[in-house]
């Protein structure tokens, strides 16, 4: 594997060999599994050699405890915020006491494991995620004729999580680019963002403009800062106009709302941007 492609690559640490052998049935070529030990010692020390690998990715993958009654085995639970237990929020994963359980589930938790939040670490910046498969939940514990049958829903909810997790990896790796050219709107929409920047500094601000002048948020924000206001028909310029201030359109707008009855006497200027089809 050449440096290039090593920046880019996918790594997901497993903590069990069971785990680890159903994300590679899963993951096939499209990625590298590590089985990175069980319990927080062992997941310490993986993170400190991630830390110094060549990868682009990192994923966690495996069984966790399900917190909360509504979470059935096989269920797989993407983490967004990861507590560790040096954080305050601990818990015994996966044989958890019920009241553990109850308590992190109070507090949002979803589900509990050993290993993640160490894992965590060894992503050094880079793009990480973490996978869980529910192996056991409050009603049907670990230790309890549920295990088996549990084990075996999380495993394989594992295996056929392997293809998605490989396209999430692909789209968090690098992208290209292209700008398009020579305008990334229509000729219309460059005529009607020039007209109103041009009346803006020949007339100065307020400038009443019909509707939003493209959907692109970053140039009405930009046009809004200026000093333009985006109105939803003409007669709100009924303000600007008493102060001989001018209002533009810049869509599509039939000929009865460019009646002189739309705009009282002292309208200053009343632009058309576009033409109407």
């Amino acid at each position: 594997m050449s440096p290039e492609s090593g920046r880019d690559r996918l790594v997901v640490c497993s903590p069990l060999r069971l785990e680890a052998r159903a994300m590679r049935r899963g993951l096939g070529d499209r990625g590298e599994v590590r089985r990175s030990g069980y319990g927080a010692a062992r997941a310490a020390a993986q993170a400190d050699r991630l830390r110094h690998d060549t990868f682009g990715i990192l994923a966690v993958g495996g069984t966790g405890a399900g917190l909360t009654p509504d979470l059935s085995p096989g269920d797989l639970v993407v983490g967004t915020q990861v507590a560790r237990a040096d954080s305050g929020a601990s818990v015994s994963c996966p044989s958890a006491r019920r009241g553990q359980r109850e308590r992190l589930g109070s507090d949002g938790a979803l589900a509990a494991d050993m290993e993640s939040g160490m894992l965590l670490d060894g992503a050094a910046g880079r793009p990480a995620v973490v996978l869980r498969a529910i192996s056991d939940t409050p009603q049907r514990p670990l230790l309890s004729p549920w295990a088996v049958p549990g084990g075996i829903a999380a495993l394989r909810s594992l295996r056929l999580a392997g293809p998605a997790l490989a396209r999430w990896a692909a789209a968090c790796g690098p992208r290209r680019v292209l700008l398009a050219g020579p305008r990334s709107f229509c000729a219309g929409v460059e005529r009607a963002i020039e007209v109103v920047e041009r009346v803006l500094e020949q007339r100065g601000s307020p400038v009443y403009v019909r509707k939003q002048i493209v959907h692109n948020t970053h140039v009405v924000t930009g046009l809004e800062r200026r000093g333009a206001i985006f109105v939803d028909e003409l007669d709100e310029g009924r303000r600007c106009a008493a102060r001989r201030r001018c209002a533009a359109s810049t869509r599509s707008t039939r000929p009865a709302r460019w009646s002189p009855r739309c705009m009282p006497r002292r309208a200053g200027s009343l632009l058309r941007a576009t033409r109407w089809r």
